[in-house]
């Protein structure tokens, strides 16, 4: 929509008084703006008539002409005050003329009777005459300042006049045909904008927007601006009503470390919080060009900035757990012989002389490589996919059959189950942290193995990792601007 553009009738001789408006009359200095330049003049006549009839009347000025001069200056103030907002309205009246929608589905619907030709020819009359009504002031009653604003102003009203090209206007129709392309539904559309790259959405949505001085059309920056912000408010609804429950299902192993082990994230609730997240907590990623994003592809649910750090952590964590083109791959190893005994408790005993053989496999009924307990250097047991099942099976021989003890992880993200434990040690070589686990033979007496994992990416430290009190206070705080 586009906002009528209205000049005053020329202002009534009653309205020529000094009393009128801001000397006293009771109307504000914005309702006088919007009034014709050529009016200008009424406003100070009685004045000027005033100094002229003293000076003619009386060779020896009377002494109530220095009080009359007095008032007869500050409502010359007043006037270069209202010359200045005079100006400043009409210089900037073209950019503000589109009526913002309500919603989606008014956004929408005002689609199926907008055209490009049309607007623009509107826009063409606005600009023309609110250009028409900038050089109408005449300078003669403008100081230097208000001259150079003046100048300003019909210069930028004149560059985007020129703009309104008929190569604009096919630019405009694409731009109305790609917005009333998306579908109904808020969520489909911003899904669908938002995986739009800055170069497509150039070339369709976005290509009558800019931002740069003296190259925007006020209507067509307003209509786009518009467009996002409904959809980025509609979008922002579902979100807050519904990540409470979200958060509850999803603060859970391995996204807390010490939430117990009651509940596992599975891969595909995995993704669905990424998903959910991307769309939150992302972070701002520059363009191929170098430059920042065209909008902001992020919701803002997250209000205060220790909430949004934390959701940053928790994608950071569910990205790399669940994305295909770079999978989050483990390798995991058995700490030295002599570390092993050096990191034994006191009334401890060690699996290295309990058992002569360890075999680590990563698929139910599937064998690994045994190695030796007892090497003297650190050695690489396996690796694996992040979510696969891990089992360590110990041997009391080398070359026995079955195992005499066994250490199986066998839901989700396994490896984690080892990672984030805690009284580990890290070594000072490699920084690597090995971790103690508890091994039971057959008779039920207990031995410690110590193991680290590695990563093929960086994760965050066990320190680092999200903890049920990081969570806890997330689930107060979303959509709030307080815990």
């Amino acid at each position: 929509m586009i906002r009528r553009i209205q000049v005053a009738n020329p202002m009534k001789k009653e309205r020529t008084d000094a009393s009128f408006g801001v000397w006293g009359g009771g109307v504000s200095l914005d309702a006088l703006v919007r009034y014709a330049a050529r009016d200008y003049k009424g406003l100070l006549k009685n004045d000027f008539d005033f100094v002229y009839d003293e000076i003619k009347n009386f060779p020896i000025l009377p002494p109530t002409f220095m009080r009359e001069y007095s008032r007869y200056d500050e409502r010359l103030a007043v006037f270069e005050k209202y010359l200045d907002a005079f100006s400043r309205y009409w210089g900037t009246y073209p950019d503000n003329v589109y009526e913002p929608a309500n919603s989606w589905a008014e956004f929408k619907q005002r689609l199926e009777t907008l055209k490009a030709f049309r607007i623009n020819s509107l826009l063409q009359n606005i600009y023309a005459r609110c250009l028409n009504i900038l050089k109408d002031i005449d300078d003669t009653f403008l100081s230097d300042v208000l001259k150079r604003q003046k100048a300003d102003y019909a210069a930028f009203v004149n560059d985007e006049l020129n703009m309104l090209t008929p190569l604009f206007t096919d630019a405009g129709q694409k731009a109305l045909n790609a917005w009333a392309e998306l579908p109904d539904d808020p969520e489909q559309a911003w899904n669908k904008l938002t995986s739009m790259s800055d170069r497509e959405l150039k070339n369709s949505f976005l290509n009558v927007y800019t931002t740069a001085p003296h190259s925007k059309i006020g209507w067509w920056n307003g209509f786009v601006e518009n467009g996002v912000d409904l959809l980025r408010r509609e979008n922002e609804k579902k979100p807050e009503e519904n990540f409470q429950n979200i958060l509850r299902d999803m603060n859970a192993f391995p996204l807390c470390r010490n939430c117990g082990a009651k509940k596992t994230v599975s891969p595909r609730e995995m993704r669905k919080l990424t998903k959910l997240l991307q769309m939150t907590a992302c972070e701002r990623t520059e363009t191929d060009d170098g430059d920042a994003p065209l909008f902001d592809r992020n919701l803002d649910l997250f209000k205060e900035k220790e909430k949004l750090e934390w959701a940053s952590d928790i994608l950071k964590i569910a990205d790399q757990l669940t994305n295909a083109k770079k999978p989050l791959i483990w390798s995991l190893y058995q700490a030295p012989v002599e570390m092993q005994n050096n990191l034994m408790p006191v009334q401890g005993v060690s699996a290295v002389n309990r058992f002569r053989a360890v075999e680590l496999t990563t698929e139910k009924g599937a064998s690994g490589r045994r190695f030796s307990t007892a090497m003297m250097t650190e050695i690489k047991l396996g690796q694996g996919a992040a979510s696969a099942p891990v089992t360590l099976n110990f041997y009391k021989l080398s070359g026995d059959e079955t195992s005499e003890a066994r250490i199986r992880f066998a839901d989700y993200w396994a490896i984690f189950r080892i990672y984030l434990q805690c009284g580990g040690y890290q070594d000072p070589n490699n920084g690597r942290i090995y971790v103690p686990l508890t091994v039971k033979d057959k008779s039920g007496a207990k031995f410690t193995y110590f193991v680290a994992v590695k990563f093929n990416r960086d994760v965050p430290s066990p320190d680092e990792w999200p903890t049920k009190r990081d969570w806890e206070k997330a689930e107060k705080g979303v959509g709030d601007e307080k815990i």
